[in-house]
């Protein structure tokens, strides 16, 4: 493969790493920038804030879906329940 082969690969290789992060790179745990916005964080996540911090967390429907030290509850800027630290315990 010639200069110009390599030079098209390289290409390709940005704008397929462009592509991913732009479409919900970021996971439960990861920060994030816009509250309510369930693209951000993927399919099974919500971005919320928490401690002052807007951080990707599971979506849920009910306690149970939720690890033992979290409740699941209400979300700013969307309809959807997030499992959030039981600050009861």
């Amino acid at each position: 493969m010639g200069a110009g082969g390599d030079e098209r690969l390289g290409l390709a290789i940005v704008f397929m790493s462009l592509v991913l992060a732009a479409c919900g790179g970021a996971s439960v745990g990861d920060p994030c920038t816009t509250v309510g916005d369930r693209e951000e964080c993927g399919d099974e996540a919500v971005c919320e804030m928490l401690d002052d911090e807007a951080i990707c967390l599971a979506v849920c429907e009910d306690d149970d879906e939720c690890a033992a030290t979290e409740v699941c509850s209400g979300t700013s800027g969307s309809s959807v329940k997030a499992c959030r630290p039981d600050d009861s315990l």
